[in-house]
């Protein structure tokens, strides 16, 4: 991932490690191998993994950073809810 990509997380969560991100691009490497095999997310979703869930998820730390635990109440599984 990029320096681009470091800096969008950054700016929708707020102070980012950068070994935090490096978990996250790992996470991302490991759901795209899963999600070809049982469907985590919408398949149309599949090119934009970054921005389309990452990114989203992301920017609840912003919302209420002293969280430890946040509860996905959507309709399927879910990205957060992994």
């Amino acid at each position: 991932m990029s320096a681009a990509s470091w800096a969008s997380l950054q700016e929708a969560a707020g102070p980012v490690s950068r070994e935090t991100f490096d978990r996250l691009v790992d996470f991302e490497t490991v759901f795209q191998k899963w999600n070809r095999r049982i469907n985590l997310a919408a398949q149309s979703t599949q090119d934009d993994v970054w921005r389309r869930h990452i990114l989203d998820s992301a920017q609840l730390a912003r919302i209420k950073p002293e969280a430890k635990r946040w509860v996905d109440l959507g309709s399927g599984g879910g990205f957060p809810g992994l």
